[in-house]
């Protein structure tokens, strides 16, 4: 008539985990040229295989894409996702979608080409054509 119980803890580690930590981001305005570098923080999920989330992309403070690696196609994808975001000229929403890949060697990097559209405070409506690089530090 004895009971016992056992609680197993199973950790699944992700395969992007390597890429965790802090990275410098070069983003590009693929419409003009234009640069500007800042540093953000990428994780591996804890849940989900093949998924990191980015914190912080392009100007937009508040917006932590989920962006998705599929082995097959050796892609990165990162799905229609909207985010109220703070940016040094407003706050507003914005809708990211793109898509990007992993480049190897011995300084992991992401580049990831995506599009950022709103409606800007006069009612117009804004697209840009970005590509961000990102490498680990």
């Amino acid at each position: 008539g004895l009971k016992d119980s056992v609680v197993r803890i199973i950790n699944v580690r992700n395969t992007l985990n390597y890429l965790s930590g802090s990275h410098n981001v070069v983003t590009t305005d693929l419409s003009n040229g234009n640069t500007r570098t800042w540093i953000t923080t990428v994780a591996a999920s804890v849940s989900v295989n093949n998924q990191i989330k980015i914190f912080k992309i392009s100007d937009c403070f508040m917006a932590d894409p989920i962006l998705t690696y599929d082995p097959a196609l050796d892609s990165l994808f990162m799905p229609s996702q909207t985010f109220t975001c703070i940016t040094p000229n407003d706050t507003l929403p914005h809708t990211f979608v793109g898509k990007g890949k992993i480049i190897q060697g011995s300084i992991k990097r992401i580049i990831l080409d995506y599009t950022d559209s709103y409606i800007d405070n006069l009612g117009n409506p804004i697209l840009l054509n970005l590509r961000d690089e990102y490498q680990l530090f």
